[in-house]
């Protein structure tokens, strides 16, 4: 009894693994997809609000998760800098707190991404323009972009518009691309 046991917790962990693998792998597939027009200064802020399921299964990429895209495409060298990352002007995407538009208004058409906005607490940028922002959103497992601009409050802010005909960014394969993207 105790083995068959121990077997099926062993084949339950291991679907848990291949479902958060898919997962993942799905999750960067969908943000290439929806920002092809990734480009330097680029801001990716991910809403999982309607998701949290969505949300635990990127939680393994915790420590890394803004520089994750450098890890799946090879950005130009000018744009990364490994002495200090905050000064790093390769696209970085972040996962947004549940109670984010309470604090990433500012004045003008700029938003705050810091420690009370974004789960993910390195390499903040503070202040950005909010069209250098690409909006996506947690459904059931699958993103979406919005490209009507972002109503915090009484407040209107315009994101990041894809004015190219790009289908998938234009960079080369990084070390995690094969591991992370599906083909």
């Amino acid at each position: 009894m105790f083995f068959t046991l121990l077997i099926a917790s062993g084949f339950r962990v291991q679907q848990d693994f291949v479902a958060i693998a898919q997962y993942q792998r799905t999750f960067w597939t969908d943000i290439a997809q929806l920002c092809p027009d990734m480009t330097q200064g680029s801001i990716i802020l991910i809403d999982f609000n309607q998701d949290p399921a969505g949300l635990e299964k990127v939680q393994s990429f915790n420590s890394r998760f803004p520089r994750l895209l450098s890890l799946i495409y090879k950005f130009p060298l000018r744009w990364i800098n490994d002495e200090d990352p905050n000064q790093s002007i390769q696209p970085k995407a972040y996962r947004l707190d549940d109670d984010w538009q309470e604090y990433i208004a500012l004045e003008d058409d700029f938003l705050q991404i810091n420690r009370e906005v974004a789960l993910d607490q390195r390499e903040l940028p503070g202040e950005v323009r909010s069209d250098r922002v690409m909006f996506l959103r947690s459904h059931e497992g699958r993103l979406s972009r919005q490209f009507e601009p972002l109503v915090v409050g009484d407040r209107t802010f315009p994101l990041k518009q894809n004015q190219t005909q790009l289908k998938e960014p234009p960079f080369r394969p990084n070390l995690l691309f094969d591991l992370l993207m599906f083909p």
